[in-house]
Parts: structure tokens; sequence; C-alpha cells
């Protein structure tokens, strides 16, 4: 009787463990929470691949365009290239905190 009742309360233990170190819990049953699960990581990773790719090859060429706008911290070059890092950066958050899966239309 012990012994059921120990394995019973560990294995709660146990499962309670296990959601708490989980990095994603599926809570209802069946394979249609696991497809979109794999739906919704495939699309943050090519939103991540697409967010770091602009944002090397925007600010690359941002970084051009302030050496070749006179080299001077003053220079109108640097000016509007420190713009342009700072919208990219801006406009590329917006990009990743769009919704994954878009909201059915009602």
């Amino acid at each position: 009787m012990f012994m059921n009742i120990y394995t019973i309360l560990c294995a709660k233990r146990n499962k309670l463990l296990a959601r708490e170190v989980a990095d994603i819990t599926l809570k209802e049953p069946g394979l249609y929470p696991l497809v979109i699960a794999r739906l919704m990581s495939e699309r943050i990773m090519k939103r991540i691949h697409f967010n770091t790719a602009a944002a090397i090859g925007l600010n690359s060429a941002f970084i051009l365009l302030g050496l070749l706008g006179g080299g001077s911290a003053n220079s109108a070059g640097s000016s509007q290239a420190v713009w342009l890092h700072n919208l990219t950066t801006l406009a590329l958050s917006m990009n990743a905190m769009r919704p994954l899966i878009p909201e059915a239309k009602q």
C-alpha cells in the first residue's frame, strides 16, 4: 500500500517537474498541437533568418554610407546612416512581433 502511494506521489511530482522544465508543453491530446508547434517553429526560424540577413546587409550598407559620406562624425552621410540604422532596427523589431499564424477572419 505504501509503495503504491509513494509511486503515485513521485509520478505526480515528476510530471509537474517535467512541465516546469519543458520549453513547450502541449496540453491538448492528439497530434494536431504537435503539427501547429512544428509549423510555428519553422516560421520562427524563417523569420529569424530573414531578420538577421536584413540587419546585417542593411546595416553594412549604412556603415559604408557613413564612411563614404565624409568620414567625420558631423557629416550628413554619418547622420543619415545613424537614422537609417535606427529605422531598420525598429522595422525589423516590428517584423519580429507579427503573429506567426494569421487569425481567422470572422
